[in-house]
């Protein structure tokens, strides 16, 4: 993805949780849209009882990490850890994947609808120095090279549809030294 005017621009999706086109799958189509399909209602059914027994605010920022998750399967990548947070307590990542040989910090965002702005403005200077803190952490650990390792954001919102932007690189772990 490149960088226009100094910023990373997003990468969008805005379908239900299916494939993106250009999408091979093998196997029976039918088969997997009814498996397409369970997941879904599957998903519905556990926000359904996270908005009753969470604060809202949690449940839907659990919808969006589910949504989020998802929405990296269908682009290929391999999820990894979901809420990790180091030992130290002091910092936390969405999801951790693998894009090829690459690690990938994930950061969601998500927001009922886009009346206050979009999601990816509440990403501050402190939420990506502890984005950048996961990302070495992390690195380190499993030995891969920090610099086969990047930073996403993905901003979701809820309503009026189902809308994923999904920002590659939006945290530059080079220039956070």
């Amino acid at each position: 993805m490149a960088a226009q005017g100094g910023q990373v621009a997003p990468t969008s999706w805005s379908e239900e949780i299916t494939a993106p086109s250009g999408h091979t799958s093998v196997g029976n189509s039918g088969v997997r849209d009814v498996f397409a399909s369970l997941a879904s209602g599957l998903d519905r059914l556990r926000d359904h009882r996270r908005v009753r027994t969470w604060s809202h605010d949690l449940a839907v920022g659990r919808r969006g990490e589910d949504l989020a998750h998802r929405y990296l399967e269908a682009l290929g990548f391999t999820i990894i850890a979901r809420n990790y947070e180091l030992p130290s307590g002091d910092a936390e990542a969405d999801v951790i994947a693998r894009d090829g040989d690459e690690l990938v910090i994930v950061e969601v965002k998500t927001r009922e609808t886009n009346a206050f702005g979009p999601p990816e403005r509440a990403m501050g200077l402190d939420k990506q120095r502890a984005l950048t803190r996961v990302a070495r952490a992390y690195a380190q650990k499993t030995s891969i090279a920090l610099e086969r390792t990047r930073c996403d954001l993905i901003s979701i919102i809820l309503r009026p549809e189902v809308k994923i932007e999904h920002f590659r690189d939006a945290v530059r772990l080079f220039h956070s030294r």
